[in-house]
């Protein structure tokens, strides 16, 4: 009987020890993982900032290519508005030829100048290349002829101050042309013309009311 109470009594001191022994060690597991939680935690706080600094980085770094990208379009757009307010040089137009100005006394004749149509106007002021330029008149009208001299003065080498025929076609009436030339420098050049009535007068002041002596 004292055997078996004896037995017992380490049956169950062993069986106590088993589960104190259990219980240890599933405490000292349970602190083992939640010492590494802590850690891990730490880890990815820490880790957090970085992807938030890193990603800020990038984003300020846009910001910044943006921000050059912006400024050289404005600098694009002002040397473009700059150039486009400046325009063409203003002379380029002018750019080699001379001025010849045709004085048509009190418009008796109609005047081409250099291959133009003809005109009754009493001054055609023309830029023209340097060099011939061929000029050609005939009366208006019924009224006026071309007289023996329509081309009162011609400016120029080869020109005239006593007047020319030039080549005339025709009876010298209306519809009867005459064809002379004005050799043109760099300086501006001048034509005087005058048709007379058709009884050969009227012409005699036509040069002192030019401008171009």
């Amino acid at each position: 009987m004292r055997n078996v109470t004896k037995a017992r009594i380490l049956w169950i001191t062993s069986v106590a020890s088993l589960a104190l022994a259990a219980t240890v060690n599933g405490c000292s597991s349970s602190s083992k993982t939640n010492g590494n939680n802590p850690e891990d935690a730490g880890n990815e706080l820490d880790g957090e900032p970085a992807a938030s600094s890193s990603s800020g980085g990038a984003a300020s770094s846009s910001g910044s290519s943006s921000g050059a990208a912006s400024s050289s379009g404005s600098s694009s757009g002002g040397s473009t508005d700059a150039a486009t307010e400046a325009g063409p040089s203003a002379d380029a137009g002018d750019a080699g030829c001379t001025t010849l100005n045709v004085y048509n006394f009190d418009e008796w004749c109609s005047v081409s100048v250099n291959g133009a149509a003809t005109s009754p106007n009493g001054l055609q002021t023309v830029c023209v290349p340097p060099g011939s330029i061929t000029l050609v008149a005939e009366p208006k009208n019924g009224t006026f002829e071309l007289g023996p001299d329509p081309w009162v003065y011609i400016s120029g080498a080869g020109g005239t101050d006593s007047g020319t025929a030039g080549t005339i076609v025709g009876d010298g009436g209306v519809g009867s042309t005459s064809t002379t030339a004005v050799v043109v420098g760099s300086t501006p050049a001048c034509v005087v013309v005058c048709c007379p009535f058709t009884g050969g007068t009227g012409c005699s002041t036509a040069l002192s009311t030019a401008n171009c002596l």
